[in-house]
């Protein structure tokens, strides 16, 4: 949405500031600003580049209204800053990639590197910041005057792992070379920890393999254990049945006096 006016997006199309970005459901676009930040606003979003990197602007602002972004952000200048603003918080950020959400009362999953996270309640910045380091999840609290950070689950480290991966290689991975290798020390900290993930799921895979294995063997024994002194004691019962049948089938010999005088 430029000067009130909607466009459908091209590929290699160019941005202004304040223009706006609408995208609805099953619908996805790539921003790429500079050659340092890649933002994927998701489906069901309205956002708006508030304001724009340059010469003459130190402040970057990315206005979220609705919806997701995934941010990913190598490196600013020397004085330089960027923000992401949601209804409910201020999301100050160097170098770091991220998920924001401007649902649910505002929320902020960082992948790598850290942000700055403030409230905001009736446009106006509330408390002080909570500082999001690398694994952490802040969300406004119901009040809007605090930000609540928790460490993020595995299952939703995963999932950033995923996006982060897939922008990479639609969008990071068809840049020149040397826009790319801005993005290199990233990409390599993201791709180590899917590996080390990688194998500790593998491991943990193993481990649990085995012991279902010797679970199962356990079992085993033990169900052959019972079957052999189930067997044992029927063999048991037969033989006594046996004896005392065959002590049936004897004479009676207490009245015989042969061989007496």
């Amino acid at each position: 949405v430029s000067g009130g006016e909607k466009k459908s997006p091209r590929r290699g199309d160019l941005l202004s500031e304040n223009d706006g970005i609408v995208t609805g459901k099953a619908s996805s676009l790539d921003l790429l600003i500079g050659g340092d930040t890649v933002i994927r606003v998701y489906e069901n979003t309205n956002a708006k580049l508030s304001a724009l990197l340059g010469e003459k602007n130190a402040d970057g602002r990315f206005t979220l209204e609705k919806g997701s972004v995934f941010v990913i952000i190598t490196r600013l200048r020397k004085g330089a800053s960027f923000r992401v603003l949601t209804p409910t918080t201020t999301i100050a950020v160097r170098g770091t990639s991220f998920r924001a959400t401007a649902d649910r009362g505002g929320q902020v999953a960082v992948l790598t590197g850290k942000t700055e996270v403030r409230a905001v309640k009736d446009g106006v910045e509330k408390g002080s910041p909570a500082v999001v380091a690398k694994g952490n999840s802040a969300q406004v609290a119901a009040d809007r005057s605090a930000v609540q950070v928790r460490g993020l689950a595995a299952p939703e480290t995963d999932s950033l792992i995923a996006e982060f991966i897939a922008v990479k290689e639609t969008v990071i991975d068809r840049l020149p070379e040397a826009r790319k290798e801005t993005f290199a020390p990233d990409a390599a900290e993201v791709l180590r920890e899917r590996d080390m993930r990688l194998k500790e799921a593998r491991d943990r895979a193993l481990r649990e393999s085995l012991e279902a294995k010797r679970k199962a063997e356990l079992e085993l024994q033990e169900k052959l254990r019972k079957e052999a002194e189930e067997k044992k004691k029927k063999e048991d019962e037969a033989r006594a049945r046996a004896r005392r049948e065959a002590q049936k089938q004897l004479p009676d010999r207490s009245g015989d006096v042969t061989g007496s005088k």
